[in-house]
This record gives structure tokens, C-alpha cells and sequence, in this order.
């Protein structure tokens, strides 16, 4: 669970961000990822060739705040010097466009599998320890994918 101070912060600029009797349900804390593995192999082979071979990047999530009201889901940047969520959206995804696709409880984490309507890479939450239980309200809020027959 967040702390109820950033948990405020988070709910204080998610609200510059609402349209009127929009507010926000639940806010939370998770690594959000959506590279693919062919773009994660390339990035990691320019990161080689520019360095001749000296560096090799990680692509790996990015830690960010997200708020959820009753129309929309938005994230805003976890990776701030401060700490506190930064103050434009990253993401502002339509809710009737999002479905749970896998959801699944590790020893520390709880991981959320979304896709997003129209989109051909999905989003992975990965929620810590701490979050865990917003991760489980935010897949349970969201309507399951259907499964193939």
C-alpha cells in the first residue's frame, strides 16, 4: 500500500488531470513495461555498436504512479530525483479499451498483464511487495480478456 503522503501527492496531480466529476479510486506504485523482444535485442545491439562493444544497455521497465478512476487509467513518472510522482501523464488510457490478459502472485510481487484495445504490445505491471494489494483491486476493477475457445 502507498503511503497515505504519496498516495496524496499522486491523487493531487491526477487531478490537474480529470475532466469534471472524474476521480480517482485507486492509486498505486508498479514497474510498467510494454518493449517487445525484438526492439529489446535491437536497442541492446545499438547500445553495443555505439559504444564498439563497451556497453550493454538493460531495457527494463520503468517504475511509475498510476491513478485509476471510473473512465481512465494514468501513469505518471515513478523515477523522479524527489520521489514524488512527476507532474504530466505518461499514459491516459480509456478504460473500456483495457483487459486483464494474466494476473499472477509471486513470492514479492504481483504481476498484471494488460492489453490495450487497438494496440499490438500490451502493458506488464509489476507491482512490490508494498503495492501488492493495488495490484490485485486494479486487476479485479478491469474486465478479464476473453478466453480462446
Amino acid at each position: 500500500m502507498l503511503k497515505e503522503k504519496r498516495a496524496q501527492q499522486v491523487t493531487e496531480v491526477a487531478e490537474t488531470h480529470l475532466r469534471p466529476g472524474e476521480q480517482v479510486q485507486l492509486t498505486s506504485y508498479a514497474s510498467v513495461g510494454s518493449v517487445a523482444v525484438k526492439r529489446r535485442v535491437a536497442s541492446a545491439a545499438v547500445a553495443a555498436v555505439a559504444s564498439g562493444g563497451l556497453l550493454a544497455v538493460s531495457v527494463r521497465p520503468r517504475r511509475m504512479y498510476l491513478a485509476m478512476t471510473r473512465d481512465r487509467l494514468l501513469f505518471f513518472n515513478g523515477d523522479t530525483p524527489s520521489g514524488k510522482p512527476g507532474k504530466s501523464a505518461l499514459m491516459d488510457l480509456p478504460r473500456p479499451l483495457i483487459m486483464v490478459t494474466g494476473a499472477r502472485q509471486g513470492l514479492l510481487t504481483f504481476t498484471v498483464r494488460l492489453a490495450v484495445d487497438g494496440e499490438d504490445q500490451g502493458l506488464k505491471l509489476i507491482f512490490p511487495r508494498p503495492t501488492r494489494d493495488e495490484g490485485e483491486k486494479l486487476a479485479a476493477e478491469l474486465p478479464a480478456a476473453p478466453q480462446p475457445a
